[in-house]
């Protein structure tokens, strides 16, 4: 719930799973991360101060939030990685993680795949010391590149609810961080 007069957001935990015991103190900085349904496509990103942390909910005085289109959200990533699935085949591919944002990834890789096919990749970090993601992904574009091999834009499919929310953690931390690096 948000007060626009005292820039407060209550944060409630109505199931006592979302707000791990001790796990914001008052005083601490938080960051908020919300898909919005109604305008999809739309994330918010809030920066806050813990004003009053109870079991049950959060108290949160909004110091910064974002609104992003989530095609602009796309964080550059270029890490090494490799394949371990195509179209449910155990395969080892070499690839190199372009950028990723919350719904997708764009890959370039030697292996020539078609649109349509099913890529796998497994325990890869998009962060330094970020959370290792498992990812199911589908090929949704692609073309052939002049230095050699292909470049992929994939669509995340199968995400848990869990998955999902990890990968708008680490979104929102390299967003943060770009944030950080322009002051």
């Amino acid at each position: 719930h948000y007060d626009p007069e005292t820039d407060m957001i209550r944060l409630v935990d109505y199931e006592r799973r979302l707000i791990p015991r001790n796990s914001a103190p008052e005083g601490s900085v938080v960051k908020l991360f919300i898909k919005l349904t109604q305008n999809k496509g739309e994330l918010i990103l809030i920066e806050g101060k813990v004003v009053k942390s109870m079991s049950l909910f959060l108290m949160i005085q909004a110091v910064q939030a974002v609104i992003k289109e989530e095609d602009n959200y796309r964080q550059n990533i270029m890490r090494p990685a490799a394949l371990s699935k195509v179209n449910e085949e155990p395969r080892e591919v070499p690839c190199t993680i372009l950028n990723v944002s919350a719904t997708g990834i764009a890959l370039q890789s030697p292996g020539l795949f078609q649109s349509g096919d099913i890529l796998v990749l497994t325990r890869q970090r998009f962060r330094v010391r970020g959370t290792e993601h498992t990812v199911k992904c589908k090929v949704v574009r692609m073309r052939g590149l002049a230095e050699g091999g292909y470049f992929y834009g994939c669509q995340f499919v199968e995400l848990t609810q869990e998955e999902e929310n990890r990968l708008y953690q680490d979104m929102f931390a390299l967003q943060a961080a770009e944030m950080y690096k322009q002051r």
